[in-house]
């Protein structure tokens, strides 16, 4: 009886002992979709700490000889009744912010909410230069050029792991995004009729499933 007791106090002062911490992390796998987000996390209470999230996104982030296939896109245009390709460059910025709520052994509950802001610019193949810095800015009339932003909450579940300092936090989650784009001043009538707005239009909600991975320091 005693040592069930035992058991049960030592059980409990484990748990107690998990606090929150301050730390900066880093999602390396956004690397490679030409996106670097930031994230740095401060203790508010025993078990709960506030997370800041900032983030830059630029499709010359990455090489372009290895990225050519991701900044490709094909529509069929109207004007010669073919399919055609065009690359584009993408630019802009995420900020965010979440509550880390710890459990026992360092598991965690996180809601969130994420606001982001791209720039997508379409140029013709005789506007792009070899090499990382490829974009020349050029407005064409072949496809047309928008502003994409996204607002969105999340609710996730993770575990962190320490090597003494150094931590790697697995989570996975599900989510609600509210999209919409706004289309820039560009030669487009002949795409899109005038029965569109040249403002805020393909606007849409949908949900979204998430897991990564984020490593980091605890500061």
């Amino acid at each position: 009886m005693y040592e069930t007791s035992h058991d049960q106090s030592f059980s409990q002062e484990v748990n107690d002992s998990i606090e929150s911490f301050t730390a900066i992390k880093i999602n390396p796998l956004e690397w490679l979709y030409d996106d670097v987000r930031l994230s740095f996390a401060y203790p508010i209470s025993h078990k709960v700490s506030l997370e800041l999230r900032i983030g830059y996104r630029n499709t010359v982030l990455n090489p372009y000889e290895q990225k050519h296939e991701y900044v490709d896109y094909t529509f069929f245009n109207d004007s010669i009744g073919d399919y055609q390709t065009l690359e584009y460059n993408s630019s802009g910025v995420n900020i965010g912010i979440a509550g880390n709520f710890f459990l026992s052994e360092y598991w965690y509950i996180q809601p969130s909410f994420l606001y982001k802001r791209y720039k997508y610019i379409f140029a013709d193949e005789y506007t792009w230069q070899e090499g990382p810095m490829s974009y020349l800015e050029c407005y064409n009339n072949e496809r047309t050029d928008y502003l994409k932003q996204v607002v969105a909450f999340e609710i996730r579940c993770g575990k962190v792991f320490f090597v003494r300092k150094f931590l790697i936090d697995l989570y996975s989650g599900i989510g609600l995004r509210y999209k919409w784009r706004e289309l820039l001043e560009n030669n487009y009538d002949w795409i899109y009729h005038s029965g569109y707005s040249r403002q805020y239009y393909l606007d849409t909600t949908l949900p979204s499933i998430h897991l990564g991975i984020s490593i980091g320091f605890k500061l």
